[in-house]
């Protein structure tokens, strides 16, 4: 029964796009509305996990007072401006990509609903800290051998987590993703609007959005790039606008409260705005409201943000945060570092389902660093492998999707833009999007799944393509091929659902086949028995306090559920900590312990006159009164 309170945030967004819908005259006003309603959604979750967490009151009840409360405000604002959107007026074209769209979105939502969360990620690091907060009560650090769960910006994390208290254990945790990808297609299409677009070209930008492979894939897990891509398009929008500037206070806190990478992103296009505001305030001769504005901006995103930072500087002594967080960056900003790594994500994100033509792309990538002194061998400019290469798979994976026709769309509509004459606004937005392409080549190290990270950048500058094929679309010839490049996108979108690891809707491990308790371990298929067989010894010791024993790459989450599955529900603490301000407890805390290192370093955690039981992979460590109870 619980399970129907998630739908107080979706009320939420309803009537708060009612309540937030245009006043006057705007392009594409129900989109817009839909967007402010989703920022305020967004910023209400982040701003009340906060306030409940200084209370020491992140508990369901709290967290469903709090979104109630939210309801009737939305709902009383919303009733002051309630008036009906005039309907949209597509031709049969329209309407069969709108169609197909749909299809596929609904698939997706399919299997963000029967799937389990089971990439690496979500098991190490996104879900256990959400278990940590539900447990603590609060959002403070804790101790962790896992750094990330404490480092890494925490925004995505806080809405699952009012998903979780909301709604009872692992409900729906898969749908925030889902949700924000079907707004980036939302957000984009809007944005293409903005710059000139009609309506094809308004439905080729969302298209580009949702037939991306890697934006299928990440629809449907618990990862947090399609969540940032969203707030950074939020904000893309607005700052076309130039209007109101909480709107764009809110994107840009979210940006920054969710990846803080994302700002790199946006903040080109926020110079757009920056640059809008100065010429007006030079005009009119106002400059004090120009130093407002920017004032409430900046406030205005701090609130959002500033907690986890000053958090996070009270941990490791600087703004930037925990380091381990930071390794992935990349370490030299020379223009030769910089144009190298921009063609190594490039080849990356282009890759093809030919092994010729990609080991081809990885031979000039590396030609090219010689030529600019850049060795290919060298560790330091890559994170996650020894050197540079194809991670292309023959199947559509998460982690490594490549998505060449929707990147090269981009990258030929950011060159559009820029050398098309009479384009308005479309130029300044492909100038801003060209920036950010930059930005993100100094800032993100290639890594074999940069794919994923990159999705922000890509999602920003893809309202160009709508924009450059609702030109192209004016033509007989124009119009085929891009008919025929939508039917490509769409039908390999469509095998993406179908097929994509690790939670396929068909094939043979088909998330409507397989159990969620199987599906869990379908990274880590060794495990399962094990940590099931372990987490049924605790149980029937009556442990009421467990201790992990793990790597910073355990996979923690499993713990989580399985002894929920034992019928045990106990305090879980680490016993060992990356943080250097919030040391673990000790062993003797503990009534049991599970520990996944190797075996010998187990026996050596464990005191003397402990029981230690050993499994394929992992150790239980029993204390005298919990052995004698087991």
């Amino acid at each position: 029964m619980t399970a129907w309170f998630a739908l107080l945030p979706v009320l939420t967004l309803v009537f708060g796009s009612v309540a937030a819908y245009p006043a006057g005259a705007s392009t594409a006003a129900l989109r817009l509305a839909l967007m402010r309603g989703a920022l305020a959604v967004g910023a209400f979750g982040v701003l009340a996990t906060e306030a409940l967490s200084a209370l020491h009151a992140l508990t369901p009840a709290a967290v469903r007072a709090a979104w109630t409360l939210a309801v009737v405000v939305a709902g009383s604002l919303a009733l002051r401006r309630l008036r009906p959107a005039p309907p949209a007026r597509l031709g049969w074209p329209a309407w069969l990509l709108v169609g197909g769209l749909a299809a596929l979105v609904l698939a997706e939502l399919v299997v963000a609903l029967v799937a389990a969360p089971n990439n690496a990620d979500s098991l190490s690091y996104h879900l256990p800290r959400i278990e940590n907060w539900a447990q603590n009560r609060s959002v403070e650090l804790y101790p962790t051998s896992i750094h990330r769960q404490a480092g890494i910006s925490p925004g995505a994390e806080y809405l699952l987590l009012h998903l979780r208290l909301l709604a009872g254990f692992e409900e729906f945790t898969n749908v925030l993703q889902w949700a924000a990808a079907l707004g980036c297609a939302v957000v984009v299409s809007r944005i293409a609007a903005r710059l000139g677009a009609g309506r094809s070209g308004q439905l080729i930008a969302a298209a580009t959005v949702l037939t991306a492979p890697m934006v299928a894939l990440e629809a449907t897990s618990t990862q947090t790039d399609l969540v940032v891509a969203f707030w950074v398009a939020c904000g893309a929008s607005l700052a076309l606008d130039g209007g109101r500037v909480w709107w764009l206070a809110l994107a840009t806190g979210l940006t920054a409260v969710t990846k803080i990478n994302g700002l790199a992103v946006l903040a080109p296009f926020l110079a757009i705005w920056l640059a809008g505001q100065v010429r007006m305030a030079g005009q009119v001769r106002r400059w004090p409201l120009l130093l407002g504005r920017c004032a409430a901006l900046a406030v205005t995103a701090a609130l959002l943000a500033g907690p986890f930072v000053v958090r996070a500087d009270r941990e490791w002594g600087g703004l930037t945060g925990d380091p381990g967080v930071t390794a992935i960056a990349l370490p030299r900003h020379d223009p030769a570092a910089v144009a190298v790594n921009g063609a190594r994500i490039a080849a990356t994100v282009l890759a093809t389902t030919s092994a010729t033509v990609n080991s081809g792309m990885v031979r000039a990538v590396d030609g090219f660093g010689d030529l600019l002194g850049v060795r290919a061998d060298d560790q330091t400019l890559v994170f996650g492998a020894a050197r540079f290469d194809s991670v292309a798979l023959p199947y559509p994976d998460e982690d490594h999707a490549a998505y060449p026709i929707q990147a090269l769309a981009v990258l030929l509509a950011i060159g559009y833009g820029l050398v098309s004459r009479g384009s308005g606004p479309a130029r300044a937005y492909a100038g801003a999007a060209g920036v950010s392409l930059v930005l993100t080549a100094a800032l993100i190290a290639w890594q074999p799944w940069v794919n994923r990270l990159i999705l922000p950048t890509f999602v920003a500058a893809v309202p160009l393509v709508g924009w450059a094929a609702g030109r192209v679309v004016s033509r007989r010839a124009g119009a085929v091929l891009v008919a025929a490049v939508l039917v490509l996108a769409g039908t390999r979108a469509a095998y993406t659902v179908w097929a994509g690891q690790p939670r396929p809707l068909g094939t043979a491990n088909s998330v409507l086949v397989v159990s969620r308790e199987h599906d869990r371990y379908v990274r880590a298929r060794d495990d399962e028995v094990p940590y099931q067989l372990a987490a049924q010894r605790i149980a029937a010791s009556g442990a009421r306090r467990v201790g992990l024993l793990q790597s910073s790459v355990g996979l923690e989450y499993a713990w989580w559920v399985e002894l929920r599955r034992a019928g045990l529900a106990p305090t879980i603490v680490s016993l060992d900590s990356a943080l250097p301000k919030h040391p673990a407890p000790g062993i003797g805390t503990v009534d049991a312990a599970v520990c996944t290192l190797d075996a010998a370093d187990c026996a050596r955690h464990a005191p003397a006159r402990w029981t230690v039981v050993e499994y394929p992979g992992v150790s239980v460590l029993l204390s005298p009164g919990a052995a004698r109870r087991g």
